[in-house]
């Protein structure tokens, strides 16, 4: 299957709940199979652009990223082809509001910087 730019966030989404343990599904794929290489060729069919850094938020009451964080950066720099130094991630709250502040989700922005010809 293709992967599409849509579904970059969903996926970074995805990994953070696996790495960190929020969500487990014992007949759930690893991430890196399901999304690192459809990514690559995405990236090989657009005129070559690779990743060159990407910025992650994401907003969750718990459990505390903390002690997952740099897991989980490795794990992205992993997926993404490149160093861990090019993944930024950070965690906000809610403060207690909306679902997310209730604890009954998170949620993930990226950006990512793709660079052409590198």
């Amino acid at each position: 299957s293709q992967l599409k730019v849509k579904d970059l966030p969903q996926g970074a989404t995805k990994a953070i709940k696996e790495i960190s343990g929020v969500q487990r599904k014992p007949n759930d794929p690893a991430l890196p199979e399901n999304i690192r290489k459809p990514l690559e060729e995405w990236l090989a069919a657009e005129r070559g652009y690779q990743v060159g850094n990407c910025d992650i938020t994401v907003l969750l009451e718990a459990p505390k990223l903390t002690p997952y964080k740099q897991k989980i950066i490795d794990s992205i720099a992993g997926i993404l082809g490149v160093e861990a130094s090019c993944v930024s991630l950070k965690a906000k709250t809610a403060e207690g509001l909306g679902p997310i502040g209730r604890g009954e989700g998170i949620a993930s922005l990226a950006t990512v910087m793709l660079v052409k010809g590198v």
